[in-house]
């Protein structure tokens, strides 16, 4: 949980501001990231499991002589030891990583019997330092607390900085038993953890770990942060392994039921009671699945079914902690440093599927290639809700076992008229680009409450275009625009898999360009040109709007003709010092660096970044666009919760100003003068 505001905002005083022209120093221009956290392997661990260091080191463990290739020599030193959070015990075979600098390659190490690590032939430079093991969370050197950001280390030519500390706390751990709907242990059934994240300055749950129960219907998952966790049990025995038996019971009771003048639609008596005592006998038995509540409903529905056994079905759905099938309805998990959350069990339900059928049509007739995408919205932040099919060739489709709920039916067709869907075609010998390749396009409405849907139709229809051109502000073009490609990206998450993609559009020797086949949505661009050296994209304007602050709405039936794009060789750039009453540098603390324009408080907004100061309590970003901003620092921070308008609204106050005009390299020093750490 975020500590709160009042108490992490740090007032500055007496900040210093310089212009200067100049660029900072190499060594203080890199700034700290924080390690990304990977997903468990195996089915358990909530974070990648650490490499594994080799047995029967007696001195401290050396950085890996592999990675000192192409490595510049020097005479710096890093050392220290590698010690538990909750007592500082040694924590034996933990992998160590240190980067940044002139490095190039990461140097790794492993942690010897007593904790100890060394890298040695360091040159001068800006690194972070970074401790691993499995069951423990991952940090970073000077990491206030688990997933926040770590303190870069400035050392010097020749430093030797020993005795470093490197605290692995635990990571937490839940645990729980899944049951049927016969109370008995439902063995092999996959359960995973979500965890809430800020990222994009909007909560997000992330997949960050896995198991699947025992024989006794027990999972663990271990290795986790501290946060809020979303928990979901998918059984392998879902919607098509059971569908696959039912319709076997289903057919035999039909079967038997023929001759005797009492066919589906009136055979619900007779029919529904061999189905049920079937479905006892062959649901009864299966681990992880119950047959009373499967009979009743199987015999419920041959009203429905009409002798069809393929137009519905009965399935366990995925279940969410407490017992819900759905996301949003779902308790959330608060979990501690290294907590251990016990009694998370889950009871599998059974739901009504159906089958949804229906038919794609395109201008010219031919539906070849089409792939559709069944979005279940409200499921798909949770990774899934998602389901593909192909059309046949004569423009039918159909989706089997969908779970109820609201959807969006897309599809989208590709590659037509001239390449592969995805690429653009070779320019023609005379420099201008070939036709890109015809995208169409289609969206609908999809309800399903258990029952088949059918007659769903399907319009493809063309993509629209987005047209414009490419020009440069200072320095010099590339001779050969023809190599440059413009492409759109969405904006936030898309919606289905493959809907919101585009092939770049390439340059013509002018510089203009033609994107097509784009579906409605919103969409900021990019400019892929590697041989476009000391430059960067500075705006992309269309109606007076610039897309890289508010993103590109694209709409059916209106294509946008008057993209430019403005390529400059002008970059701005602010730096400074953080120092405390002291005045001292100042570490663990996070600079923030927001636009003063309330607009661009935004997710994912380029006018607002993030800093972490060194050891030397020097802090820069860099290629910010010109403009007002507000400069603060925070003592603890959730990465990404800068981008949330309600945290920037409480910084104003603890603020300094700064005005970047174009072409700033500017200066500001700051110190802090209340709210220490």
């Amino acid at each position: 949980m975020r500590v709160p505001l009042l108490a992490s905002t740090v007032l500055l005083a007496g900040a210093v501001l310089s212009a200067q022209t100049q660029t900072p120093p190499p060594q203080q221009q890199q700034q700290g990231q924080q390690q990304q956290q990977t997903q468990g392997r195996g089915g358990r661990a909530g974070q990648g499991q650490a490499g594994q260091g080799r047995g029967g080191q007696q001195g401290p463990a050396r950085d890996n002589p592999n990675n000192q290739a192409a490595q510049p020599a020097g005479t710096g030193v890093i050392s220290g030891a590698v010690v538990s959070s909750d007592g500082g015990r040694p924590v034996r075979r933990a992998r160590v990583t240190l980067a940044g600098g002139d490095l190039g390659t990461a140097k790794t190490a492993t942690s010897d019997d007593q904790g100890r690590f060394s890298f040695t032939a360091l040159p001068a430079g800006r690194f972070t330092l970074a401790a691993s093991k499995a069951g423990y969370v991952n940090i970073q050197y000077g990491q206030k607390k688990p997933g926040r950001a770590g303190t870069p280390i400035q050392l010097a030519d020749g430093q030797h900085l020993e005795d470093v500390k490197l605290p692995l706390p635990k990571g937490g751990v839940i645990t729980g038993t899944v049951l049927d709907e016969n109370n008995e242990a439902s063995p092999g059934t996959q359960v995973t953890a979500w965890r809430a994240e800020m990222r994009t300055g909007e909560k997000r749950y992330q997949q960050v770990g896995a198991d699947q129960t025992d024989d006794r219907g027990i999972y663990r998952i271990y290795g986790l942060l501290p946060g809020d966790y979303v928990i979901r049990a998918t059984p392998r025995n879902a919607v098509g392994d059971i569908r696959q038996a039912v319709q076997d019971v289903v057919s035999q009771a039909l079967a038997g039921n023929q001759g005797r003048g009492a066919g589906p639609g009136a055979g619900g008596g007779r029919g529904g009671a061999q189905i049920g005592q079937g479905l006892q006998q062959l649901l009864g038995g299966r681990g992880g699945a119950g047959g009373g509540g499967a009979a009743a409903m199987i015999g419920g529905m041959l009203a429905d079914m009409s002798g069809n056994t393929e137009d519905a079905g009965v399935g366990y759905a995925p279940v969410y902690f407490p017992g819900t099938t759905t996301s949003t309805s779902a308790t959330a998990i608060s979990l501690d440093v290294s907590q251990e959350r016990q009694g998370v069990d889950f009871q599998l339900q059974l739901v009504q599927t159906a089958k949804v059928s229906g038919t794609v049509t395109s201008p010219d007739g031919d539906t070849s290639g089409v792939l559709l995408t069944l979005v279940n919205e409200a499921e798909q932040a949770m990774g899934g809700g998602l389901n593909t099919a192909r059309v046949q060739q004569d423009g039918t489709f159909s989706f089997t076992n969908v779970a109820p709920g609201q959807y969006v039916l897309q599809a989208r067709q590709g590659g037509r008229g001239g390449g592969r869907r995805g690429q653009a075609g070779a320019a023609t010998p005379g420099g201008a680009p070939a036709p890109p390749p015809e995208v169409l396009w289609g969206e609908t409405a999809v309800f399903v409450d258990g029952r088949p849907v059918t007659g769903v139709s399907i319009s493809l229809q063309p993509g629209m275009k987005v047209a414009g051109h490419l020009v440069f502000e200072g320095g010099q073009p590339p001779a050969d625009l023809t190599r440059v490609r413009v492409a759109l990206a969405p904006a936030g998450q898309a919606q289905g898999l493959d809907l919101a993609q585009n092939a770049p559009a390439q340059l013509d020797a002018s510089g203009n360009f033609t994107i097509t086949g784009v579906a409605p949505g919103r969409y900021t661009v990019r400019v892929q040109a590697g041989q476009i050296q000391g430059m960067t994209l500075k705006s992309a304007v269309t109606a007076g709007r610039d897309i890289l602050d508010f993103p590109l709405e694209v709409k059916p039936n209106d294509d946008v003709a008057d993209l430019t794009l403005t390529m400059s060789n002008q970059s701005q750039e602010l730096s400074g010092t953080l120092t405390d009453m002291q005045n001292l540098p100042a570490t663990g603390y996070t600079v923030i660096v927001f636009s003063t324009d309330t607009r661009f408080w935004t997710p994912q907004s380029r006018r607002i970044v993030s800093s972490r100061p060194g050891t030397d309590g020097r802090f820069i970003v860099r290629n910010l666009p010109a403009g007002d901003y507000f400069v603060a620092a925070v003592i603890d921070v959730e990465p990404g919760e800068w981008f949330d308008p309600k945290f920037l609204e409480q910084l104003r106050a603890a603020s300094a100003h700064v005005t970047l005009a174009p072409g700033d390299k500017k200066v500001q020093d700051l110190r802090l003068s209340g709210g220490g750490a």
